[in-house]
């Protein structure tokens, strides 16, 4: 069995096309059936069946695809460590970033990488756990940094930076800074805007709110984008739930304040995530070091 016949039979399945998977390969299509029928004679089993739109697993192609997964992915691994041993501090590092830690800490801790290794290039992917997940136990990206979760993910190894907090966030001029004692339910009531369902901070609070004996926020404006979240906080009558110490970096922190709620103050852990077991490039290690030391300086 070839790598290359995995590999071919990946993109099958995930394009659900031959013609499709073909011209993504660079590959005719006669020849990529040639090599999904190769593969399939050495597994002793059909992977696919015709179907009026294209081709679709069948249930040894689903088993396939699991197994076929794993072994790219490790294959990938052995790559890149060997590249690392020739190459130093050269490389290419895929990242995942939580939506907060988007906005300063990683930025500057891959600033101080690429300063100290000039010769490493990096592709940052923002998003939420949800979203980044999958594609860094696929192999797709090197190491994420976002909120870690109260429960462990199979598959994947956490490793701690900083605790983070996040709070109930409204403009400086927002009714509710007037009330006195704020109750969860004229939070309820409020109009919100926040992340995309999936996210940890999102996950939370909706939990938070049902255990103190109130509807969850039905957000108004849902965005992954923190810049325009804190826009629109800045200048409507908006709520949002985010961390503080990140808004204290943002250029609106001066017209944003933290509401007076302590029922809806998350202390949330913030770190690396990769994958247990799998290779993290030398570079990766080395923006984790940073990553750290730039939540020092911020903490102080």
């Amino acid at each position: 069995m070839e790598i290359r016949d995995l590999v071919y039979f990946l993109q099958a399945a995930h394009s659900g096309h031959f013609g499709r998977a073909a011209t993504a390969l660079g590959l005719t299509q006669p020849a990529l059936t040639k090599c999904i029928a190769r593969l399939e004679r050495e597994l002793n089993a059909p992977l696919f069946e015709r179907t009026p739109r294209g081709v679709k697993l069948t249930y040894f192609g689903e088993h396939a695809l699991r197994n076929a997964q794993r072994l790219k992915t490790a294959f990938d691994d052995v790559r890149k460590e060997l590249a690392d041993i020739s190459n130093g501090s050269r490389g290419h590092l895929q990242i995942g970033t939580g939506l907060a830690m988007a906005q300063n800490l990683v930025p500057e801790a891959c600033i101080r990488l690429t300063t100290l290794f000039p010769a490493i290039t990096l592709q940052i992917i923002p998003g939420t756990g949800r979203s980044l997940a999958p594609l860094l136990l696929e192999g797709q990206i090197d190491l994420v940094f976002s909120g870690i979760p109260a429960e462990p993910e199979p598959g994947l190894a956490h490793e701690l930076i900083m605790e983070d907090q996040l709070v109930v966030v409204a403009r400086h001029t927002h009714p509710l800074r007037r009330k006195r004692g704020i109750t969860v339910h004229d939070l309820s009531a409020a109009r919100w805007v926040l992340p995309q369902p999936g996210s940890l901070s999102t996950t939370w609070l909706e939990r938070r709110f049902l255990e103190l004996g109130a509807s969850p926020p039905k957000p108004t404006v849902e965005t992954d984008s923190v810049s325009a979240l804190l826009a629109m906080v800045a200048e409507s009558d908006l709520l949002t739930f985010q961390s503080w110490p990140s808004i204290r970096r943002s250029p609106l922190h001066s017209v944003l304040r933290p509401l007076d709620t302590p029922s809806l103050v998350w202390s949330r852990r913030v770190g690396a995530t990769y994958r247990a077991g799998g290779y993290l490039p030398s570079a990766g290690k080395h923006l984790i070091r940073l990553f750290k030391e730039v939540a020092v300086e911020d903490s102080a």
